[in-house]
C-alpha cells in the first residue's frame, strides 16, 4: 500500500474543526486567556524591583526638585508615604518569588494590578 493509498490520519485541523463544532473553540479562547494572564502577571512580579526602584528615584528627584518651593512636611509626607509603599511592594515580591508558575489567574487579579 502506497502513502497515497493509506488512509488519511485525522489532521491537526480536522481536530480543531471538531472543536469548533463541539464550543471547542471557546474552551481554547479561555484556555488561551488564562495563559495570556498567567504570562501578564509573571511579566509584572519579574519586573518589580525596577519598578520600584524607578518609583523610589523618582520620588526622590521629585522631592529634591520641589524642596525650595513646597510645603516640606508635606514633601517628607509624601516621599514617607512612597518608601513605605515600595518596601511593601518588595517584600511581597520577595515573598512570592519562589512559588511555582500558576496554572490560571482570575481576570479580577489583572483589573486590581492595573488599579494599583
Amino acid at each position: 500500500m502506497t502513502a497515497s493509498q493509506s488512509p488519511a490520519a485525522p489532521s491537526d485541523d480536522a481536530h480543531l474543526d471538531q472543536e469548533a463544532e463541539c464550543g471547542g473553540t471557546d474552551r481554547r479562547a479561555a484556555r488561551l486567556a488564562d495563559e495570556l494572564r498567567v504570562e501578564q502577571v509573571l511579566l509584572l512580579w519579574r519586573h518589580i524591583p525596577t519598578i520600584v526602584l524607578g518609583n523610589i528615584v523618582n520620588c526622590l528627584l521629585t522631592t529634591g526638585f520641589f524642596w525650595s518651593l513646597g510645603p516640606r512636611w508635606l514633601l517628607v509626607s509624601w516621599t514617607v508615604l512612597i518608601l513605605v509603599f515600595s518596601v511593601n511592594r518588595l517584600r511581597a515580591w520577595h515573598r512570592r518569588r519562589g512559588q511555582p508558575r500558576p496554572k490560571r489567574i482570575p481576570p479580577r487579579i489583572i483589573d486590581k494590578a492595573v488599579r494599583i
